[in-house]
């Protein structure tokens, strides 16, 4: 299966409903699970769920219980938080300014 990386945008349009890129977020996993693997991350993560911090305490416990599902998933590798892949991450940041 190829790989595919899934960022926070992604993981907010298909838990948020409202969210304006909520159906094609659906179609597109839709169709990229039948022959992909999703790579996310900690810091991806942690970013999906500081978005619902402040929605309250039902939604809170929907996105943990997501996060949750997501950690579990076979298809999906969670890549963990470290310092050396936020040293690799700032370092291609700040290489690609434009």
């Amino acid at each position: 299966m190829k790989p595919v990386f899934v960022d926070t945008a992604h993981w907010v349009a298909i838990f948020d409903p409202k969210d304006n890129l909520h159906e094609s977020a659906v179609e597109q996993q839709r169709l990229l699970e039948k022959d992909h693997s999703f790579v996310t991350t900690d810091f991806v993560l942690a970013e999906f769920l500081n978005m619902f911090s402040g929605s309250g305490p039902k939604l809170r416990s929907v996105a943990s219980s997501t996060v949750r599902q997501i950690l579990k998933n076979p298809n999906c590798l969670v890549v963990p938080a470290s310092r050396e892949y936020l040293q690799r991450g700032l370092d291609l940041y700040a290489s690609r300014l434009d």
